[in-house]
This record gives structure tokens, sequence and C-alpha cells, in this order.
């Protein structure tokens, strides 16, 4: 997984999702409920959790143009106080609301599996998160599970590093209020998302 970071305007990413959606040639349409990106964050060493969010949006276009939009509000802990925390001081959900996802993929190739086919793609895409924005590389398995319905799923969990987004400050506050000896800087993210013919 490589990951380059760059300066962005701080809203210019996240309307991305906005732009696609509201064209004419989107496709498909992620299926929130079939759908779901967890997280994992590791505490004192050895304790490791997952999270996921609740409220995802996406988007295929006909080119091939991948969106996902992350409510960050939505983070589900299982502990309320956590929720809370994370919303405050990690993602800063008041000022930067969502995260987005972006990757280009072969529409071409996808047209030509047969229902229950299963491929396996790398891609580059561009993770916009708390107005940062890097370059990841993922692993992903492609499903075709119906004439009107694919599965995308990553192959491998895709790390995100902490540093490379500006959120040392926040997990340092989070380490702080919990009292913990310490919390993971590298997070592994994974994803399983349904999309549906449009």
């Amino acid at each position: 997984m490589t990951l380059r970071t760059t300066r962005t305007g701080i809203f210019a990413a996240l309307l991305l999702l906005t732009s696609v959606t509201a064209s004419a040639d989107v496709g498909w349409m992620l299926s929130q409920a079939e759908s779901r990106v967890s997280f994992v964050s590791v505490k004192q060493g050895t304790t490791g959790e997952v999270h996921h969010f609740t409220e995802t949006e996406g988007a295929v276009s006909d080119q091939g143009t991948v969106s996902l939009s992350i409510d960050t509000a939505s983070v589900e802990t299982w502990i309320d106080v956590r929720n809370e925390r994370m919303i405050d001081y990690l993602f800063q959900s008041a000022v930067f609301p969502t995260a987005t996802l972006s990757m280009k993929i072969d529409m071409d190739a996808l047209s030509e599996m047969e229902i229950g086919e299963t491929r396996q793609l790398t891609v580059t895409g561009s993770l916009s998160l708390v107005g940062q924005s890097g370059d990841i590389e993922a692993e992903l398995l492609v499903s075709r599970l119906g004439e009107a319905k694919v599965l995308v799923a990553t192959l491998q969990p895709i790390v995100v590093q902490a540093d490379a987004f500006d959120l040392i400050a926040g997990i340092e506050t989070l380490r702080e209020l919990a009292e913990l000896s310490a919390i993971s800087a590298a997070v592994p993210v994974s994803a399983v998302l349904v999309f549906v013919k449009n």
C-alpha cells in the first residue's frame, strides 16, 4: 500500500460525490443496507477493536469513476462516549463532515463478467479525510452477483497512516481522555460495497 499525501482545499475533494451523482452518467448506486466500511483501532499495543460507519453513499459512473462518501459522524464503536470523542477530536466532523474515496475501474471488463464470476483488481485511488488528500493502492475483489448487482470488497485491508492525514493530535487526545498508554497510528480499513444498476 502506497500513500502520498498532498495538501488540498478543505472542501474540494468532499464535493466529488455530489458532482458525480448529480450527473447523468451515473450507472450504479451504492446499496447502503448491504455495504459496510470498517476500521480497526489497536490500544495498549495488544487490544484490537472493530468499528464501522453507518452512513455511506456511493456511485459508479458509466465511465468507471467510483466515488464513496462517508458521514464521519456516523461512526459506530458501540460505546457512546467513544463515538462522541471520535466525532469531535479525531474526525472533527463539525468542520469535515465527510470523508471521500474515489478511484477508476475498467467498466468494459466489468460488462464482460458473467453472473457469478469474480475477478481481482489492483487500483489506485484518492482518499480525502479531515482536509487532507492522499493516494492509496487497493487490492479489490469484484463479483458479479446479478445482471444489475455487483460486489466490490477489499481483498486485504488498506492501512491508513494517521500522520499522513494530520490525525496524530486527535489520536493523542483520545489516548489521554481514555487514560491509555498507546493507540496505534496505523489503522487497517476494510470495505464491502454492493452497487446496483441505476
